[in-house]
């Protein structure tokens, strides 16, 4: 946390300046710390403030880290796929919605090529997206990626739109009963829905939210 809060401290400082500042190698340094500390042999809490840093990186730094996007977004997919951490997806998701609000064509072209990741890199990214969405209860988490949803529905692209993503719970009527005595729970299936759905409900949940603090 310190390392990434530090680094964190002399982007805001330096921003699209930083390779002059501290030399033509900052940057590609930075990025290859991102990507080391995202891979597998770090533990899930070790990862945790990589989001935020990636975030502030692409924030102040603008064209000169472009070229780094690819690499961050595999090394940040990958991570995504096989963290435990509820905290950790959503950290990780702030990058994604950081390119989103920037660039969503761009995000969706790139992951739309990565077919080695089933349902697909796109479809993937959107489902675990929505199942992260409400646990972003800070004010800027919550602003960026509800921004971001904004932006990926704008495209009106049919990648994005119809991308299948959990939906609602499902009721099994021919289910038995789950008792304290059997110790079996009862498993709960979810609907499939389109990303649209989802989105719209999360842009429209917090427009309500805001609409009820305001009357109050």
């Amino acid at each position: 946390q310190q390392a990434c809060d530090a680094v964190r401290a002399i982007i805001k400082v330096a921003g699209p300046n930083m390779a002059a500042a501290l030399g033509g190698q900052a940057l590609p340094a930075v990025v290859n710390m991102c990507v080391g500390l995202l891979g597998d042999n770090i533990h899930d809490s070790g990862c945790l403030y990589v989001g935020p840093l990636v975030v502030t990186m692409l924030e102040r730094c603008g064209p000169a880290v472009m070229d780094a996007v690819p690499a961050l977004l595999v090394a940040a997919l990958r991570r995504l796929g096989s963290s435990k951490m509820p905290s950790l997806k959503t950290s990780l998701m702030l990058i994604f919605a950081q390119v989103a609000q920037d660039n969503p064509h761009v995000l969706v072209d790139f992951l739309s090529k990565l077919t080695d990741q089933p349902p697909g890199a796109l479809t993937g990214l959107l489902r675990v997206w929505c199942t992260v969405q409400e646990l972003n209860v800070r004010p800027f988490e919550a602003a960026l990626t509800l921004t971001a949803l904004a932006k990926l529905l704008m495209l009106n692209d049919a990648r994005v739109l119809n991308a299948p993503v959990i939906g609602y719970p499902l009721v099994n009527t021919q289910a038995g009963r789950s008792t304290r005595a059997s110790g079996q729970p009862t498993a709960v299936s979810y609907s499939n829905v389109p990303f649209v759905v989802r989105a719209i409900e999360f842009i429209t949940n917090a427009a309500s939210t805001l609409t009820d603090e305001d009357t109050d």
